[in-house]
């Protein structure tokens, strides 16, 4: 098979969205349709092509990660895509390759993924250093009406939330108001809400009774209250949290892998000589909300 890698012109972005459509079918026209207005743009797609037509793609997203201690530019990569009857013939490998390229040539220190399967990703240098812990709670149903304490959050409260949350952590995007408002478009499509209450916010994905939380942000107190009040409508909730705010035996799965272009200079002035290492020694404080 004769591939061409490049990135899309604007003429092409349909197509993009055609591949996606095709290989993620979870994911609901709704989302879809955010995500490629708000979240991402031809410039940040590479695709294959074989004979004219697109048949993979992946979308390279610039970041500024804070880890340890410092902002560094990276590339997150979202959207690995290949077509059902062209996989396990190395698009994903030569997409991988092209990309890294790329990156390197950006200046970004590293790349940054959201793994279906850490495995698969590790052939292309991907470790996990961010780790979630998930608790899932059975709730009351209630048919009593959520409290009128809860509302919708606006872009600003949420990134102050955000960096009051995130201060004291690592391996986290930065954000800013515009990321935020292109958060409160997604979660405002009919199977998702964004709600506040008092000064914590949710970010969740629901059905008739269930809600599957996303991002959970915020004072202690007030996360209680908020998982109560959620608790209070659906009869089953699954949400995150980091380490040190989990219960002991909360099941825990990586979230984030990390490539670093070179882990040596990346590592430099931590005491660590792997991230693996890394990762390790900072389960607790090592966290990331994002969703690609």
């Amino acid at each position: 098979m004769n591939l061409q890698i490049r990135f899309i012109d604007f003429t092409e972005y349909k197509e993009a969205e055609s591949v996606w459509a095709e290989c993620f079918p979870e994911d609901s026209r709704e989302y879809i349709d955010c995500y490629f207005s708000t979240r991402t743009s031809p410039e940040y797609v590479l695709a294959a092509f074989s004979d004219g037509k697109m048949i993979g793609d992946m979308h390279i997203l610039p970041q500024t990660l804070r880890l340890f201690g410092r902002n560094i530019p990276i590339g997150f990569v979202s959207g690995v895509a290949t077509l059902p009857q062209y996989r396990r013939k190395g698009v994903a490998s030569a997409l991988f390759e092209v990309a890294f390229d790329y990156m390197k040539q950006k200046g970004y220190e590293a790349t940054v993924l959201q793994p279906f399967d850490p495995v698969f990703y590790a052939k292309y240098g991907y470790r996990p250093f961010v780790y979630r812990q998930y608790v899932k709670t059975d709730g009351e149903a209630s048919h009593t009406k959520i409290t009128n304490e809860l509302s919708v959050p606006d872009a600003e409260f949420m990134l102050n939330t955000y960096d009051r949350f995130m201060h004291d952590r690592d391996g986290y995007a930065i954000r800013d108001l515009a990321y935020c408002n292109a958060l409160i478009a997604e979660y405002s499509q009919s199977d998702a809400r964004a709600i506040r209450l008092k000064d914590a916010y949710a970010l969740l994905y629901t059905d008739e009774s269930s809600a599957y939380v996303c991002e959970l942000c915020g004072e202690r107190a007030s996360i209680d209250e908020l998982v109560r009040a959620l608790c209070a409508e659906y009869t089953h909730i699954e949400y995150p949290l980091p380490a040190d705010f989990s219960p002991a035996r909360a099941p825990s799965i990586a979230f984030n892998c990390l490539c670093a272009f070179n882990e040596k200079c990346l590592l430099s002035g931590t005491g660590y000589s792997s991230i693996d290492e890394a990762a390790a020694d900072n389960a607790g404080r090592f966290y990331s909300f994002d969703r690609y």
